[in-house]
């Protein structure tokens, strides 16, 4: 991550001192933002980066729904109070004796949230316990999530968000399938067979104590595919149905119903591959580490400045969710989603944004009722310009326009592709809002903050309007 980072660097113009920035033609981007934005509510703002001057402004003081623009601020702040190298830890207990190969006792897995938890640390803790000679466990399987309080979704989420991956719970212990690091899903795929049966499901990291009903057939090469991959609501059922042809292939991200104890049951599906097995009836349940337990090992997360690197590149809600929490737990000892937006209100107002257009309700953006004006975001994006961590964590974090590599085009890499490498900005899409908040070098060379918040403005006008910045500055 730090060798993809370094290589976005490269390809920027790092603002470190400025020369003025020359004259904007203002008339002719107020004749573009009223032509794109006629019928839809929106706030823009530009900024000179060198000066902090409003150079522009349409209904900038507007307060509207800025989408996942929120990450801006959760990104910020998480730099700021936890640091670029900060690490979550998931760690792993044991209590009982040793007899042998046997441990009489208990195992346990205390999380912090990290996202980035997956199949090969699974493999780690099981070679913990064989190194301590420990490859039978006569005993149960508990899981802390003591580290998070509060509800498992975030506000905003509803009944259909929940069962999308962008809307999945968040538990202090859970998993990612791969290195997008959505926590709390699982990756169901399947495969077309032979005509007539059922296609072939494969599972990253594996079921995970899903109830998979598979109820899918395989049809012939040039059929319609009609697979659908869904779990029911409230439940921990998923339904494989309809068609898919010979040969083909249909995968979809899973959110888990209880993420602690489907990660507790993969760990386990691991550790049996791995030659260390569970005594028939062991349960796998929720347990806080009792004070007598044995610290056998821990495993840590990525740093924070490449955690907030996936988050906004991939506009990964669950990270987002999950560093509010930590931010609560961290700042205020509380692991809730209350305390944590409370600490981003906080930190808002510590760098001088006005409180009366600032809303932070969550920190991936998924609630409506979060507000922002774009006169804000351009002096939160002013304030993060002069902090310690801008140039290593929070501008190369940000989707670079253009660019069609994913890990550094992110939600921008196949937009505004006419000026590669002049915009570096955070998208937000939800529903009936779309926004953009950034950093743009102008076509004099010089380089700007910009923010346009819309409500019922497509993605096209806010690029366009975006391009005759860049175009008159």
């Amino acid at each position: 991550m730090k060798k993809i980072i370094a290589l976005c660097m490269s390809v920027l113009l790092v603002v470190a001192t400025m020369a003025p920035t020359a004259s904007a033609n203002t008339a002719q981007l107020t004749k573009t933002v009223q032509a794109q934005m006629k019928g839809v509510q929106a706030t823009i703002a530009v900024r000179d980066l060198d000066t902090n001057t409003l150079v522009y402004g349409y209904n900038q003081n507007l307060a509207l729904a800025p989408a996942s623009n929120m990450k801006l601020l959760t990104a910020a702040a998480a730099l700021h109070h936890l640091g670029t190298d900060y690490e979550m830890t998931t760690d792993l207990y044991i209590d009982g004796t040793i007899e042998g190969n046997t441990l009489n006792g208990n195992v346990y897995v205390r999380g912090e949230g990290d996202p980035t938890f997956q199949a090969d640390d699974f493999i780690t803790f099981a070679n913990a316990l064989k190194a301590k000679g420990i490859t039978q466990i006569n005993g149960h399987f508990y899981g802390d999530e003591s580290w998070f309080t509060g509800p498992r979704l975030a506000p905003g989420i509803g009944r259909t968000d929940e069962l999308q991956y962008y809307g999945a719970q968040i538990s202090a212990l859970t998993m990612s399938p791969n290195n997008d690091y959505d926590a709390s899903t699982m990756i169901v795929s399947a495969t077309g067979s032979s005509v007539g049966k059922a296609p072939t499901l494969t599972y990253m990291p594996n079921s995970s104590g899903m109830n998979i009903v598979n109820q899918a057939k395989t049809v012939a090469k040039g059929k319609a595919n009609t697979l659908s991959i869904k779990r029911q609501y409230n439940t921990n059922r998923i339904i494989v149905s309809g068609s898919i042809p010979v040969g083909a292939t249909k995968r979809e991200w899973m959110t888990l119903y209880s993420p602690t104890l489907s990660t507790l049951v993969a760990m386990k599906q691991v550790w049996e591959t791995q030659g260390v097995t569970f005594i028939k009836g062991s349960q796998q349940t929720y347990a806080k580490v009792p004070k007598h337990a044995e610290l056998i090992h821990s495993v840590k997360s990525i740093p924070m400045d490449d955690i907030v690197y996936m988050m906004n590149k991939l506009s990964n809600n669950s990270i987002a969710d999950i560093l509010v929490k930590t931010l609560g737990r961290v700042v205020k000892g509380e692991g809730s989603n209350t305390a944590g937006a409370a600490v981003l209100t906080e930190y808002a107002k510590s760098i001088g944004l006005n409180m009366n257009n600032v809303r932070a309700v969550d920190g991936s953006g998924m609630s409506l009722n979060n507000r922002f004006t774009a006169n804000e975001l351009t002096r939160l994006l002013i304030s993060s310009n002069r902090s310690s961590w801008y140039k290593t964590a929070f501008l190369p974090s940000l989707p670079q326009a253009g660019h069609y590599d994913r890990l550094m085009g992110g939600t921008l890499r196949s937009r505004l592709t006419s000026i590669p490498n002049r915009v570096m900005a955070k998208t937000g899409t939800h529903t009936g809002v779309n926004s953009l908040s950034g950093y743009l070098r102008g076509k004099s060379g010089e380089w700007y903050v910009f923010s346009v918040v819309t409500k019922n403005g497509s993605v096209a006008r806010i690029d366009r309007v975006v391009l005759e910045m860049y175009r008159q500055l």
